[in-house]
C-alpha cells in the first residue's frame, strides 16, 4: 500500500508540473509570459509602444515648426511695419496678406508627393502674389524701400540655390 501510494504521489507531482508551468509556476512575473514579454503579444505592445513614441515625437515637432512659423511671421510683421512706417490700416491689410500667404506656404510644404522643385515654384508664386498685393497698399516711398526688401530676399535666395 505504501509502494502504491509513492507510485501514486510521484505521478501526480509528474503530470502536475506541466500545468504549473503553463500558468506561471509560482515564479514573480509568471513564467515565461512575464519574463519574456508575453510572447508574440508582448511584442505587438513593444511595436505599439514604439508607433506612439514616434507619434508623441511627430506632434512635437508639428508643435515646434508651429512655434517656430509663429515666431517668423511674427518677426515679419515687425520688420515690415519698422522698416515701411506702415499706418494701421495698411498694418492690418499687410498683417492679414502675411498670415494668409503663411498657410498657403505651410500646406506647400507640408504636401507629400511634389518633387523640391515644384516646391520651390510654387513658394516662389506665393511670394510674388504677396509681393504684388503688398505692393497695392503702399505709397510711392513705401514701394521703394519695399522693392529693395524683394531684392534683398532674392538675393539669399538666389545664395540658398547656389548651395544646394
Amino acid at each position: 500500500m505504501n509502494k502504491i501510494f509513492v507510485v501514486f504521489f510521484m505521478l501526480f507531482l509528474m503530470t502536475s508540473m506541466p500545468i504549473f508551468a503553463q500558468y506561471g509556476g509560482g515564479y514573480p512575473n509568471g513564467g515565461m509570459n512575464g519574463g519574456m514579454g508575453g510572447g508574440m503579444g508582448g511584442m505587438r505592445n513593444s511595436s505599439m509602444n514604439n508607433m506612439q513614441n514616434q507619434k508623441d515625437r511627430e506632434r512635437q515637432m508639428k508643435a515646434n515648426l508651429a512655434k517656430m512659423h509663429e515666431s517668423q511671421e511674427k518677426a515679419m510683421k515687425e520688420k515690415l511695419k519698422k522698416e515701411l512706417t506702415l499706418d494701421e490700416l495698411q498694418e492690418y491689410a499687410i498683417n492679414q496678406l502675411l498670415s494668409e500667404s503663411l498657410k498657403k506656404q505651410n500646406a506647400i510644404l507640408d504636401k507629400e508627393g511634389d518633387s523640391q522643385d515644384e516646391k520651390i515654384f510654387q513658394l516662389e508664386a506665393v511670394l510674388s502674389k504677396l509681393d504684388s498685393d503688398i505692393m497695392t497698399l503702399l505709397n510711392k516711398n513705401q514701394k521703394v524701400t519695399y522693392k529693395a526688401m524683394i531684392d534683398d530676399r532674392a538675393k539669399r535666395l538666389l545664395e540658398l540655390k547656389n548651395r544646394r
